[in-house]
C-alpha cells in the first residue's frame, strides 16, 4: 500500500502591530500542512458469497485488512506565514519525523449484474468502507525560523532541531467512513482469464485527533467530502475449477473532505511566552486529503 493522508489549516485574519507608536491593522495568513505516510505492507482476509449456478450474477464480499509494517517514508510538517506590508507568504518551518502506524480497514461490497453479453458483463456496485489509522511520530529533523516580535518579521537565520531523537512528539488518529456506488465491467478474455474495471463514487466523512505532545495541544476535527475509487483486476482461474484462482489487483482511492478543527491546550506550550493551559481556539478551517493505492496478488479458493 502507498500514498499519504494530509491535513491543512489555512487561516486568514486581521493582525495588529505597533507602527512607530501607532497601532495599525493589516492582514495575516497562516498555513500549516502535515503529511502522514501510508507506504506499508498490508495483509488480511476476505469472504465472498455468490450463487453456485451463476457466480457472476451477484456477489457480496467482506474484506478485513491491516498493516504488517511501519511506513518507510517520514511524516512532514510545513508552516507558512504572511503579514501584508511586512513580508510575503513564506515557508518558516520545515520538519520531518519517523512514523509508527496501526491501521484497520473493513470493506463491504455488493455487486449485481445489470448487463450480460457473451464476452462481457456490466454490474452495479454499492457498499461501504471504514478505515482507522493511528500514527505515532518520533524524533524531529529540520529547521525553523524564529519570529521577531518587535520588527514583526522572521529572523533570517533558521534554527536546526537537535536533541529530539527517539522522542514522541506527535500522535495522530483519523477515521474515514465511506459510502460507495458505481459500476464494474467484466471482460472475458478467455475461458480462464477475466479482466475487471471498476469506477466508484465514494463520499466520505472523517474524524481526527492530533496530539502535539511536546506543545501539550490537542486538536480535534471532523468533516465531510467526496472521493472516488478506481480499480483493475486480472484474474486467472487455475485447474478445472472456476473457484480456484490467481488475481492481480490495483486500487486507487482519493478523497477530500472539509471541516473545522478545535485546538485545546492541556498544559503550558513551551513555544509561547504565556501559560496556555486551558486555552481553547475558535474553529479553524481544516482540509483532509487522502491518496491511497494498493497493488496486491491474491491466490485463493472460493466456496
Amino acid at each position: 500500500m502507498g500514498g499519504t493522508t494530509e491535513y491543512e489549516m489555512d487561516i486568514k485574519g486581521f493582525y495588529e502591530f505597533d507602527n512607530g507608536g501607532t497601532l495599525d491593522t493589516t492582514i495575516r495568513r497562516i498555513t500549516s500542512l502535515l503529511e502522514f505516510p501510508l507506504d506499508v505492507t498490508i495483509g488480511g482476509f476476505s469472504g465472498i458469497a455468490h450463487p453456485i449456478e451463476d457466480p457472476n450474477k451477484w456477489t457480496i464480499s467482506l474484506k478485513y485488512l491491516t498493516n504488517l509494517s511501519n511506513p518507510n517514508n517520514k511524516m512532514t510538517d510545513k508552516d507558512w506565514d504572511e503579514i501584508v506590508t511586512k513580508f510575503p507568504y513564506m515557508l518558516w518551518s520545515d520538519t520531518e519525523s519517523d512514523a509508527e502506524m496501526s491501521m484497520t480497514i473493513l470493506d463491504l461490497e455488493a455487486r449485481f449484474r445489470i448487463v450480460q453479453k457473451s464476452h462481457m458483463d456490466i454490474s452495479i456496485i454499492a457498499g461501504g468502507r471504514y478505515q482507522k489509522i493511528d500514527q505515532k511520530m518520533f524524533g524531529i529533523d529540520g529547521w525553523q525560523k524564529s519570529f521577531n516580535d518587535s520588527l514583526n518579521v522572521y529572523n533570517e537565520t533558521a534554527g536546526i532541531f537537535t536533541g529530539y531523537d527517539g522522542i514522541n512528539g506527535l500522535n495522530y488518529q483519523i477515521e474515514f467512513k465511506q459510502f460507495k456506488i458505481g459500476l464494474q465491467n467484466d471482460i472475458y478474455l478467455s475461458n480462464k482469464i477475466t479482466s475487471q474495471i471498476k469506477l466508484l463514487f465514494a463520499p466520505a466523512s472523517f474524524e481526527d485527533i492530533d496530539d502535539h505532545v511536546l506543545r501539550k495541544k490537542l486538536s480535534t476535527a471532523n468533516g465531510d467530502g467526496n472521493g472516488y475509487i478506481t480499480g483493475f483486476n486480472l484474474r486467472y482461474e487455475t485447474g478445472n475449477s472456476k473457484f480456484s484462482f490467481i488475481q492481480l489487483s490495483t486500487l486507487y482511492n482519493y478523497y477530500i473532505s472539509y471541516g473545522t478543527q478545535i485546538q485545546e491546550w492541556y498544559g503550558d506550550d513551551p513555544s509561547s511566552d504565556e501559560d496556555d493551559t486551558g486555552n481553547v481556539s475558535q474553529p479553524v478551517p481544516h482540509t483532509v486529503i487522502s491518496k491511497q493505492y494498493v497493488i496486491s496478488l491474491q491466490i485463493g479458493i472460493e466456496f
